[in-house]
Order: C-alpha cells, then structure tokens, then sequence
C-alpha cells in the first residue's frame, strides 16, 4: 500500500467516523424539532376518532374497542395514555394504569374533554417527542457505521506490521545520511537469537553507503563509462581497493574486507542478547574460485549456513562463515559435518580440506580477534594433517590476563 492509497484509506475511515456521529446528531434534532408538531397532529386524530366512536358506538361494544385502536395508532409515541368516561377508565396505556406517568422535557403532556350523547369523555396523554423506537434505530444505524470504521482503522494499523512500508528513494537517502552507523548503535535494540537473518540485515546500510561513495569515485573513461575496480587491483598511492557491491561475482559470498565490519555488529548483538556465536574458517589450499569445485563448495555452503551475508571470501582459497547462538560443542559437531560433505566434492580434483573455528564463550571481544584465533585454528589444522578440524577453546582466566596485558 502506498503512502497515498494510505492518505486515502485514513481520509475514507476518518469520514465514516464523521458520519455516523454527524447521522446520530441531525437524526435526534429533526426528530425533537418536528416532535411538537407530530404529537398535536397525532392528538387531534386520536380526539377525533374517540369522539366519532362516542357517537356511534356503545362503549362495551367491540366496534367501540376498534375504533378506539384505530385512532391511538402506533403505540410509540404515548408515553401513557387514558381514556375516562364520566370518570370511569374506559382505555388505559400501559394496562392497569391509574394516571398519567410523568413526563419529562422529552414527551409532552396533552389533555382535552368533549360531551357526548352517551356521557362526557375525557382525553389524556403524554406523548414522547422523541421516540424510544426512533432513538434505538438511530443509534443502531450509528453504531454499525462507527464499528466500519473501527474496522478500517484496525486494518490500517496492522498493515504495516504484516507488510511493511518500503522507504521512498528520498526517504532512504535521508536516513542513510542522518544515521551514524557504528557498532554502539547496533547494540542499542539487540534482536533475538532465534532470527539471525534479522541480525545480519542490520549491518546492510553501512554496507551500501561505503558502496556507494566507492562508485561515486570509480574512474570514468573517456566515453563516460564507469571503469569497474577489481578487488585484487591497488588505488594509485598503492593502497588495496575497496571491492565493488556487496558479494563477489564469483562466489556470491560477501568480500573478506567486510568480514570483521560484520563481525564486530554479530558479535555486539551476541553480547547484548547472551548468546554465543562461532565463526568457522574453511581453507582447501590451492583452490581458486574459479576452479570447478568451488561452485560446488560454495552451494553446499548456502545450504548449511542458509545465510549469504554471513559467508565471506577469506584469502584467495578459502572462507569464513559466522554461526549464530552455537557453542563450541556443536560448532565441531557442525565443522565434522562440513568437512565430510566438502571432502566428497572436492576429492576428485585432488583438493583436501581444513577447518579453524573459535566461539565467543561468553566473552566481550573484537571481531579481529575471533578472526585471529580462527586463523592460528586452521593454521593449526594444517600442520597436524591428521587433525583437519581444530576448535580454539577458549581459557578465560588467561583471557583476561591477556586482555589486562594488553591494555
């Protein structure tokens, strides 16, 4: 839905609203306007069709009782109503009553004599100038209109929680260049560890801003097209690029200079929310990710950590992938499964695999340094060549002395 169908939708909601109160209002004046006029019409007829029934009928007949029906009409507009004879009650409104109810600056009372042949009548009634009947259907008719609209605003508020707005290219644009994003501000609102697809996502701007700024000073050739920089290409002062977009061509994984960036945030979230996390480094040495194998790799890969802006290059033969709320335990368990998998994909090529992991262990730590104890794993895995899968467990008492040491 977009922001005018949404300006629309509230417009169309907030007139129903309007209406209904504005219908329930007019309803009652126009009735209590009208209802003086109404009740002496309706008096005169009652008078007159009593006084014809006096002088035609006996008044014990049933022809008498018709008539007399007949000229009260519809009993909602009496409050209560009495009909004597000579001082006997000839009709009572409700039944059983001995004088008129009382009235107040809703009904109006109303009250006439007249002589017979058969005796002297005497007329006597209170008669609403707003109908209960009337007042009922009114509001009835009012609250149906009010509870659309209570419909329609629910509707309104919950769309955006189950299909949420996408930002207008402007509005991007101004919160991309109105935000700081360092790793402070990602531990502000720590998402659950359930959904680490939802973590991840929140690294992305800061991504795609250090992008765009990179395109904006991409050379530009002579016909003004923008020359790509390769990520293993220098700029001019001999420094290394910045890759170009978010993953690489060939794998799909995201660049290795992102991965500490990403680190830090996963790592952040982990402390605030108290979970653990793992990142593995899989090296197969002399693999190049041009080589046949590495499409293979890199699709089981997907599958297993289902997550691509968790998978990053790592040097040109391997790569690293961040797992969230795993202890050591089943990381290993995890790196024994991966190693057993790629191993059969890659064996017929002559390719051998090795795996370094480390976990945060309840910690508060750097990504570079998780990325550090990660690499001397594999390293480790390298040199035993009996032991392809080294985890890095963690002493936190030496920890923390080292951490004392290096301050």
């Amino acid at each position: 839905m977009k922001n005018k169908s949404i300006t629309a939708y509230t417009a169309i909601t907030a007139a129903i609203f309007v209406l209904a109160v504005l219908f329930f209002a007019f309803s009652l004046f126009r009735e209590y306007r009208y209802g003086h006029e109404r009740t002496g019409i309706l008096f005169d007829h009652l008078v007159t069709g009593v006084r014809n029934a006096a002088e035609r009928y006996p008044d014990n007949s049933p022809e008498f009782r018709t008539a007399i029906d007949s000229a009260i009409g519809e009993r909602e507009n009496y409050g209560s109503l009495i009909i004597t004879k000579d001082g006997s009650t000839l009709f009572a409104y409700p039944a059983g009553i001995q004088e008129l109810l009382p009235t107040s600056s809703l009904s109006r009372l109303r009250t006439t004599e007249f002589t017979a042949e058969s005796g002297q009548y005497t007329i006597s009634a209170g008669m609403y100038l707003l109908r209960p009947t009337l007042l009922f259907s009114v509001a009835r008719f009012s609250f149906i209109l009010a509870l659309v609209g209570t419909v329609c605003a629910i509707i309104l508020l919950c769309y955006p929680y189950f299909f949420p707005l996408p930002l207008a290219n402007d509005e991007q644009a101004s919160d991309d260049d109105g935000a700081e994003l360092d790793t402070a501000e990602s531990s502000a609102a720590p998402l659950p560890p359930d959904n680490p697809y939802a973590m991840a996502s929140s690294i992305r701007p800061a991504v795609s801003r250090e992008t765009t700024a990179q395109t904006a000073e991409q050379p530009v050739d002579n016909a003004g097209a923008t020359v790509p920089v390769s990520p293993d290409a220098d700029s001019a002062d001999g420094s290394p690029a910045e890759p170009l977009g978010l993953f690489s061509p060939l794998t799909g994984f995201g660049w290795e200079q992102y991965l500490e960036t990403r680190l830090d945030s996963e790592l952040i979230r982990a402390t605030a929310s108290e979970y653990d996390l793992a990142l593995f480094i899989i090296r197969i040495p002399g693999l190049d990710f041009t080589a046949p194998p590495t499409a293979a790799v890199c699709e089981y890969l997907q599958q297993q950590f289902q997550y691509t802006d968790l998978l990053f290059e790592y040097h040109s033969d391997g790569f690293a992938a961040i797992r969230s709320d795993i202890a050591i335990d089943t990381a290993i368990e995890t790196a024994e499964q991966i190693h057993a998998e790629l191993t059969k994909r890659i064996a017929a090529d002559g390719y051998t695999c090795f795996i370094g992991l480390s976990t945060r262990a309840v910690r508060i730590m750097s990504g570079s340094r998780l990325i550090r104890e990660a690499t001397e794993a594999v390293a480790h895995a390298e040199a035993e060549k009996n032991a392809p899968i080294i985890a890095f467990c963690a002493n936190n008492d030496k920890y923390r002395e080292c951490i004392e040491k290096e301050k």
